[in-house]
């Protein structure tokens, strides 16, 4: 609080900054936390795996946190995804990892349970988060790109998605 008093060139005292502080504080009701996708794709995508029917082996595992991880990465240029929840974009994102995976079912009970979301609630961010690989392939901003092409990470910005195929998919499965 000294250098808040300090900053302003001793314009406010103490006591009004800590005043100030509580009514922020009362008006934001404490709620100072904000939620992002990285808050909630770990645990759908756990949810993704353990509620699998049929077991999923480590590769695919990994095959689909970096499919997730480089599609969020690559939303986070993208102002128009803003519309949707963060956890809304992370469900998508789980949905993409298992088509691109081809998974069976590309969306199972403990995912419905654990985020929320039915196929239909996805359909149109799905959509606009495929676009983004499009988008990426002739994009200026090459760093994410570049990230992902390492083997660490899969190399799965370098993969052939079929994207126009996968919207097809989730225009027939999220009707």
């Amino acid at each position: 609080v000294d250098e808040f008093v300090f900053i302003s060139d001793e314009t406010y005292s103490r006591e009004s900054i800590l005043t100030m502080e509580c009514r922020v504080l009362r008006a934001l009701k404490f709620n100072l936390t904000v939620y992002t996708v990285p808050s909630f794709l770990p645990r759908f995508q756990r949810a993704s795996i353990e509620g699998n029917p049929v077991p999923i082996s480590n590769n695919a595992q990994l095959g689909m946190m970096h499919i997730a991880n480089y599609l969020s990465e690559l939303a986070l240029q993208k102002y128009d995804l803003l519309q949707y929840k963060p956890s809304l974009i992370a469900a998508s994102l789980t949905l993409i990892s298992r088509l691109i995976n081809r998974m069976q079912p590309c969306w199972h009970t403990t995912l419905r349970v654990i985020t929320t979301y039915e196929l239909s609630d996805m359909k149109y961010c799905a959509i606009d988060i495929m676009r983004l690989l499009e988008v990426a392939r002739t994009s200026n901003l090459h760093a994410i790109r570049r990230k992902y092409m390492q083997s660490e990470f899969g190399r799965v910005s370098t993969l052939s998605i079929p994207v126009e195929s996968i919207c097809q998919v989730i225009m027939e499965k999220c009707a």
